[in-house]
């Protein structure tokens, strides 16, 4: 029921956004108070200090509406609370002049000098230039092969561990046996057997091991047993959709947005010409021929308008480009690619300036906004990392860690109590690999729930730690994480062979100190949290969880009439 309600409220929120933020500014979308409710007290703190109802509110404007605590006090009172300790937080900072801090003046004015380049960009581009009707239609059609439907099936299936079974279930399909009933008191997969077997809707790609058979079936006919790594399936068909174009008026939106990108880059290159044509740049080959090679930080790359790119600058952009390529799993980008893409922010700055954008309301806005964060954490940094220590034994530990490789197989399930009954079939003396591969839902569970050689650091904390307690051939208990609950059996240990170097040491230091520098801020905001003696009033808290039930009900009523 739980997961029920957070799918309404997603619902419901998702068609807020729809009907009320929209092209312009944002209307209402949240619970709505008179004047005087605004000005109400949310939460006392400290010595006295006072939460409005209307503090509240301007904070939730800022945050993207599915992350709003739709009617849930408890995330009511986690906001307002995370809220009370920033702006202690930003007191501090200022009064210690944090504001004037080079590191938080540095980061300001970088950023203040990209939020103006976005500004013009959407000003002289994005604000230019439209897309008709007819341009998208015509996209459409001129690129219709992106936009069908799949041909997709439904199925009723059963999955038995043995050729024996199958060809006895088969027999009795034969003589008029209901294939949903035999699913529901024989297949392994629990999934489906819930619901007679029932796949539901699914395209080609999605079951290799079954789909041959499953799309070569005719309505009601029911396949022979297929082996598989899996088991033995006897399949049915209960309905083929044939693949069909996706209507236009469902595509309009992201066929607007191909189209407008398109239409954006090709202006904005021919405006980048232009603007190169006018502007005085000159490279300073030597560095450009030699890069790679050692030169000083404080050589320049290039000269845009009187405003030279350091080299400094331009292997700091190289690197984070480089970086986000093999993320992203693309060809790392060219030196001369990532030369031009500074030279052309340069010059996209430069009209930026001439058009006042250091002035814009919005970037002052946004640059206000960003300040007040970056001055809190210059205070968070200087209270917390000057108190981090890592010791030499602590990184012989991790490094011993780290060099221990362990094979093991695990079984993910979404609900404790499924993970204890097969912890108990497991302790009874069934197949750890045959239930992994029936009734895990990690993407190992096809193969056993094999994890070969998982280092330290690879896996979440959680299963990390119980993994490499564990001696070869033991169980370990029902163990929890983020993704569900798992039940984990090491296969085997190996210790690599390898000396602690120098650079290892370091690396493994830097990796012990970003734990640690987690640990303590986490740390750090709880006590400072607990020292505020934050008091929620209850009157207040209850009048908003009413407002937002209200909103919340609003748009199930709109859902309703726009059905």
């Amino acid at each position: 029921m739980h997961m029920i309600k957070k799918a309404c409220i997603f619902l419901t929120t998702f068609f807020l956004c729809l009907l009320f933020c929209g092209k312009g500014e944002r209307k209402s979308v949240g619970p709505e108070f008179s004047d005087q409710e605004k000005q109400l007290v949310l939460a006392n703190y400290a010595n006295g200090e006072k939460y409005l109802l209307v503090e509240f509110l301007d904070r939730l404007e800022k945050i993207p509406i599915h992350y709003w605590p739709w009617g849930d006090s408890l995330k009511i009172k986690k906001l307002v609370s995370r809220a009370i300790v920033d702006t202690v937080l930003l007191q501090k900072a200022l009064s210690e002049h944090l504001d004037q801090n080079e590191n938080v003046l540095e980061r300001l004015r970088e950023a203040k000098e990209e939020y103006m380049i976005d500004r013009w960009y959407e000003l002289e581009v994005k604000r230019k230039i439209t897309a008709s009707e007819g341009e998208l239609k015509a996209y459409y059609l001129s690129h219709l092969k992106d936009y069908y439907y799949p041909e997709v099936v439904n199925l009723r299936q059963i999955l038995v561990a043995t050729r024996q079974m199958a060809d006895s279930l088969f027999q009795l399909l034969k003589t008029g046996e209901d294939v949903g009933e035999l699913a529901r008191k024989h297949s392994l997969q629990r999934w489906s057997a819930k619901r007679g077997g029932e796949t539901g809707f699914f395209p080609w790609g999605r079951f290799p091991d079954i789909e041959k058979v499953a799309f070569g079936l005719k309505e009601n006919e029911i396949s022979e047993p297929i082996k598989t790594k899996n088991g033995y399936y006897i399949l049915q068909l209960i309905e083929k959709r044939p693949s069909h174009p996706i209507d236009f008026k469902k595509v309009r939106l992201e066929i607007k947005e191909k189209v407008l990108s398109e239409k954006w880059k090709r202006y904005l290159e021919v405006q980048l010409s232009k603007l190169r044509k006018r502007a005085e740049v000159s490279i300073n080959e030597k560095v450009i021929e030699g890069l790679g090679k050692t030169y000083k930080e404080d050589s320049w790359v290039a000269e845009v308008c009187g405003r030279k790119i350091q080299l400094s600058e331009f292997n700091r952009v190289y690197q984070i480009k480089c970086k986000e390529a093999l993320k992203r799993r693309r060809k790392e980008p060219t030196k001369e690619k990532i030369l031009d893409d500074l030279i052309n922010s340069r010059l996209m700055l430069k009209e930026a300036y001439r058009h006042h954008l250091d002035k814009d309301e919005k970037v002052l806005k946004k640059v206000e906004k960003l300040k007040r964060k970056l001055v809190v954490e210059e205070y968070v940094r200087q209270n917390v990392i000057p108190k981090i220590k890592v010791n030499e034994e602590e990184i012989f530990q991790e490094f011993t860690k780290q060099n221990t490789n362990i094979e093991v197989q695990h079984i993910l399930v979404k609900t404790r109590k499924q993970a204890q009954e097969l912890l108990k079939r497991i302790k009874n003396g069934a197949n750890f690999t045959q239930l992994a591969k029936i009734y895990s839902i990690s993407p190992e569970g096809k193969k056993g729930g094999y994890l070969r050689f998982v280092q330290a650091q690879g896996v979440v904390p959680e299963f990390e730690k119980v993994a490499f307690a564990l001696k070869p051939g033991q169980v370990s208990d029902v163990v929890q994480s983020k993704y569900g609950y798992h039940i984990i059996k090491c296969l085997n240990k190996q210790k690599k062979e390898g000396k602690l170097s120098e650079e290892m040491k370091q690396k493994i230091k830097k990796q012990l100190v970003r734990k640690k520098m987690l640990q303590k801020r986490v740390k750090f905001f709880q006590n400072l949290e607990q020292g505020l003696h934050i008091q929620y009033n209850h009157q207040t808290m209850e009048l908003l969880v009413k407002r937002f039930e209200e909103k919340l009900k609003q748009g199930q009523t709109l859902i309703e009439e726009n059905r």
